[in-house]
């Protein structure tokens, strides 16, 4: 059998074993795992459709979705740092070619000015 799983910071090692480790043990099936730790709904969306063309033969996939407050975009890599960019399925901000950002419900001026590099957008 085969299972793919999907999820944020509940779906990945971030807290010990996740979930999806003891569900592959049970029924024991191969395990075709992506997270996104601190992400949105969206890059999952992503990832899964990545994992539903590669992996045509998966038996079941299992979502665990993240509080709807996340929003997820695309953007530059303003900070020329080149970050692996291929389809790693447990990188939260990089998957696929695509850097994302994941706006919460505060601070985001705070961080898009650190990943960003402009910090005087007032001025």
């Amino acid at each position: 059998m085969k299972i793919g799983v999907g999820g944020c910071s509940h779906s990945s090692y971030g807290f010990g074993d996740p979930w999806h480790k003891f569900m592959g043990q049970r029924y024991s099936a191969k395990i075709v795992e992506s997270s996104s730790s601190g992400g949105g709904n969206e890059i999952n969306v992503e990832k899964i459709k990545y994992i539903f063309d590669t992996e045509p033969d998966l038996d079941f996939f299992v979502l665990q979705l993240t509080e709807p407050s996340r929003f997820v975009f695309g953007m530059e890599d303003f900070n020329g740092i080149n970050e692996k960019t291929d389809c790693v399925l447990i990188n939260p901000t990089v998957f696929n070619g695509v850097k994302y950002y994941t706006a919460v419900s505060k601070r985001n001026d705070e961080r898009l000015k650190t990943i960003t590099y402009i910090h005087n957008l007032n001025n």
